[in-house]
C-alpha cells in the first residue's frame, strides 16, 4: 500500500457528554433555521460537521411514506432547524435515496441540509471493495441530485479487507466526493483496526460511528464500542432510537418483537422490566408536558459521545414532536430513573 501524506484535520473536541441545554427564547426563535448552527449544533467527532442534535432518518420514505408525503417531512425537519438527513434506506431498490433526491431537485435546496448514506448494507464488499463502493457511491450521488455526501457510512464487513475498503473511501475524499466517514454497526476491534489503518497509511479516519441503541437495546454499544468511540474522539449517531416504534408506543405482536429481536433491534428485557420502563417513560413525559418518544430522545442526548440520534418518521406532526427532545432538560432523578430501569 502506497504511504500517503495525512490530511489536515480540525483540532480535537471534547467528548459530547452533557445534554443539550434549554435555550434561551432568543436562540429558539432563531433556531427555526438551519443558519441557527452558527449559534449552536454539536460536531461529528473530529471532523467540520456541525449537526442539528436530531437527524432525519428516511426508513419509511418509499414505503409508507409517498415521495411527495417524504418531500413535505423533509420540510418540516428543515423549517424547524434540522440539517442532516439520512438517505440510507432498508430496500435494495435505494426508494429512500429517490425520494430525497426528488427533494433536492424540486426545492433546490441542497445547501441547506447535509446528505448521508451508506454502503454495505446492500452491497457485496468481500471482492474487489474498491470497485464496489465508487459504483455505491457514484449511483448513490445520481439518485440525490448531489455532487457529493457530507457523510459516508461505511460497514466494515468481517469478510472484506478493512485497508482496502478505507483506502477506496480515502479517494473519494480526496475527489470532493465524500466528506467525512463513519462506520455502521462496527466492533470495538473493527474500529481499532480502522484507526491503526488509517494511521499507518495516512489516510482518512473513520469520525464518526452509526449503530442500534435505544433505551431498549443498549449492550450493543455501552461498554465496549462505547469507550473506543469516547477514546478516539469520533461522534456517535444512534439508528432505532425509539425501538422500531416500541418507545413511542407503537403496538407489535410477538412475531413482530421476536423478528426485531432477531435483527438486533430491542434487548430481551423480560415483560416486569419493560412495563416499569415504558411507565417511567409516559410519567416523565406528561410531567414535562410531552411525549414519551420525545423524553426517550431526550435521554439518548445525553449519553457520552452522542451527537445526534437518526429518527425516522411518517407525519409532520412525528417531526414535531422528535424536534422537542432538543428543548428537554432531564433532572439528574430522571435520568438514573430511566438508566436504572433500562440497564
Amino acid at each position: 500500500m502506497d504511504k500517503r501524506s495525512t490530511p489536515t484535520r480540525p483540532e480535537s473536541v471534547d467528548t459530547l457528554t452533557a445534554p443539550t441545554p434549554l435555550l434561551p427564547d432568543a436562540v429558539l426563535a432563531a433556531s427555526q433555521s438551519p443558519h441557527s448552527l452558527g449559534l449552536w449544533g454539536r460536531r461529528l467527532g473530529e471532523s467540520e460537521l456541525q449537526l442539528f442534535p436530531l437527524a432525519l432518518g428516511s426508513g419509511s420514505f418509499g414505503q409508507s411514506v409517498d415521495g411527495a408525503a417524504a418531500g413535505d417531512l423533509i420540510d418540516r425537519f428543515v423549517d424547524l432547524g434540522g440539517n442532516f438527513i439520512d438517505a440510507t434506506g432498508t430496500h435494495a431498490d435505494a426508494r429512500s435515496e429517490h425520494a430525497v433526491g426528488s427533494w433536492v431537485e424540486r426545492r433546490r435546496r441542497r445547501g441547506a441540509v447535509l446528505l448521508g448514506t451508506t454502503v454495505g448494507n446492500h452491497h457485496d464488499l468481500s471482492d474487489e471493495p474498491a470497485q464496489v463502493i465508487i459504483r455505491a457511491v457514484n449511483d448513490a450521488l445520481g439518485r440525490l441530485n448531489a455532487d457529493h455526501l457530507d457523510l459516508l457510512s461505511i460497514e466494515l464487513d468481517r469478510r472484506s479487507q478493512a485497508d482496502e475498503v478505507l483506502v477506496a473511501v480515502d479517494d473519494l475524499v480526496r475527489a470532493g466526493k465524500v466528506g467525512g466517514v463513519a462506520a455502521s454497526a462496527p466492533t470495538a476491534d473493527q474500529l481499532i483496526e480502522a484507526r491503526v489503518i488509517a494511521a499507518q497509511a495516512g489516510i482518512t479516519p473513520v469520525v464518526a460511528v452509526q449503530g442500534n441503541y435505544n433505551l431498549l437495546h443498549r449492550g450493543g454499544y455501552e461498554t465496549d464500542v462505547a469507550r473506543v468511540v469516547a477514546l478516539q474522539g469520533s461522534g456517535f449517531m444512534p439508528r432505532q432510537p425509539l425501538s422500531s416504534g416500541l418507545l413511542a408506543g407503537r403496538q407489535h405482536s410477538r412475531q413482530d418483537i421476536a423478528r426485531l429481536r432477531r435483527r438486533g433491534l430491542v434487548a430481551t428485557l423480560p415483560p416486569k422490566r419493560w412495563s416499569p420502563l415504558m411507565s417511567a417513560l409516559r410519567q416523565i413525559a406528561a410531567d414535562l408536558g410531552v411525549t414519551a418518544p420525545a423524553v426517550a430522545l431526550s435521554w439518548l442526548l445525553t449519553r457520552p459521545s452522542v451527537v445526534a440520534p437518526i429518527v425516522s418518521v411518517s407525519s409532520p406532526a412525528q417531526v414535531e414532536d422528535a424536534m422537542v427532545a432538543v428543548r428537554i432538560q432531564l433532572t439528574r432523578q430522571q435520568t438514573s430513573e430511566l438508566e436504572r430501569l433500562s440497564r
